[in-house]
């Protein structure tokens, strides 16, 4: 397989593998937290926001159930590729420069 070859497999790969893990993380993580809004005596303009009793409970769910996941996923890939696998994770993510391209 020739380098341009393998980019567009690597380009295809990529936004499949953005688009899945959208689609399976999308309605655990964008649930409605339940947050108090707080003004600044001092700056009206300011503002503070912290979640709720409530809304750290259900933060808490959501984590809970994001670690779960991840740990399905995990345990679905072969136990002697998956160090691999986080090693070139990583060296993809050190390979997209900082910033904004355009």
């Amino acid at each position: 397989m020739n380098d341009n070859s393998q980019i567009k497999t690597l380009r295809h790969d990529m936004r499949l593998l953005a688009r899945k893990m959208e689609l399976m993380t999308k309605g655990e993580a964008s649930c409605c937290g339940l947050v108090s809004r707080t003004t600044d005596p001092d700056n009206r303009r300011a503002v503070t926001i912290t979640l709720t009793d409530e809304g750290q409970k259900l933060f808490a769910q959501v984590e809970a159930s994001m670690t779960q996941f991840y740990e399905t996923f995990y345990n679905a890939l072969p136990a002697d590729k998956r160090s691999q696998i986080l090693e070139s994770l990583e060296l993809l993510l050190t390979a997209i420069p900082a910033g904004r391209w355009c």
